[in-house]
């Protein structure tokens, strides 16, 4: 849903269709190679992104060390790399977004249980599955965390939607309107639209799985 997601922020932020278009179409097939090894491959699949996300872990620890040591010492160990304040002044506007929209979104979770238990009952998953998605809207760490207490529908409608609508309200708002505010807008359509549609595709894939 990434792509669509494209799509609609592109347009909301007046971009041309040649430009929209040129830029999501790397997105897309790439969107469905992936959905394709996932068919037909999974546990290879599983393996690649799990080699995959150890690489990015790997890579942003030697970014972080060598920039620690540039700005420590003057040594440049890799040349060309960002000055690390810069980095954190990006963590401290997202720092300052998430405390306050955590605690925003846990009162809401308190203020609005009725209904969300209304919901997972629409929806056939359980009160904490809905509560993901809730989370999920500042953070998705924090809905990681609850999905052992997630019947199985739940779990894949929030990790479907946490593809592409995770951190809309918390890091990427912050970073968002630290970087460029003009497109928070935009970004929000986008992530919101793709998630929704995300939802909405686990809910189908899923329809013979029952909340427990």
């Amino acid at each position: 849903t990434i792509p669509f997601g494209v799509l609609l922020g592109g347009f909301a932020a007046g971009f041309s269709a040649k430009l929209i278009l040129l830029n999501t179409l790397p997105v897309l097939l790439l969107s469905l190679l992936i959905a394709l090894g996932l068919w037909k491959a999974e546990r290879f699949m599983l393996r690649a992104f799990s080699s995959f996300g150890w690489l990015i872990t790997a890579l942003a620890t030697i970014g972080l060390v060598a920039a620690g040591v540039e700005t420590t010492t003057g040594w440049i160990l890799i040349p060309g790399l960002g000055d690390l304040s810069d980095a954190f002044i990006v963590v401290g506007e997202i720092a300052i977004v998430l405390a306050g929209a955590l605690p925003l979104l846990t009162l809401l979770q308190k203020l609005l249980g009725k209904p969300m238990t209304s919901l997972g009952k629409r929806l056939k998953i359980n009160e904490t599955a809905v509560a993901g998605l809730v989370a999920t809207l500042a953070n998705s760490i924090a809905a990681f965390a609850m999905a052992p207490r997630m019947d199985k529908r739940g779990r894949i409608v929030n990790m479907a939607f946490a593809v592409s609508g995770a951190f809309v309200f918390g890091d990427h708002l912050a970073f968002t309107a630290g970087d460029d505010p003009a497109m928070v807008g935009p970004m929000i359509i986008g992530k919101l639209c793709a998630g929704i549609l995300a939802i909405l595709l686990a809910l189908w894939a899923t329809k013979k799985e029952k909340s427990l």
